[in-house]
């Protein structure tokens, strides 16, 4: 019961973030939630550093998938192009990461649920797609009521 009333009190935070652009993609905000479920705020914290060292450092683009919708890191500089200051900060956004993730999807649009999952995650988990089904499941429920 507390997992439900804070996963649909996520959704709404989310929700309202990102509802001021027009129409919202259920599955790139089911796929934030459910990224934000696998990897937590550790994880993409250390992801954000090692893209901080990797470029300011070493001067290489890094090779990982990062923000709230663990998108790689060539989306998110074709999206920024070279404002590497802002691609940076638009990682730690969960309205950035939504407009990304959009971007990754109408990139590689696929017939099926199954194939989207697939090409997002590689070989995704029982649990991560039984996560993700909810996850749409409870979007669309919301964006149902809110009609």
């Amino acid at each position: 019961m507390i997992t439900m009333n804070r996963q649909a009190n996520n959704l709404r935070s989310l929700l309202r973030r990102i509802d001021e652009r027009g129409d919202i993609n259920p599955y790139a905000v089911a796929f934030i939630m459910t990224e934000r479920m696998f990897r937590g705020p550790v994880f993409r914290s250390a992801e954000f550093f090692y893209s901080v060292i990797s470029i300011l450092v070493f001067r290489i683009e890094p090779r990982i998938t990062v923000g709230h919708c663990q998108v790689s890191f060539g989306y998110w500089r074709s999206h920024y192009g070279r404002n590497t200051f802002s691609l940076l900060l638009g990682t730690l956004s969960l309205r950035e990461s939504y407009r990304v993730c959009c971007i990754y999807l109408d990139a590689n649009q696929r017939s099926s649920l199954r194939e989207i999952l697939v090409a997002y995650n590689g070989r995704p988990s029982k649990l991560y797609v039984q996560r993700f089904m909810q996850n749409l499941q409870l979007i669309n429920r919301s964006m149902a009521v809110k009609k």
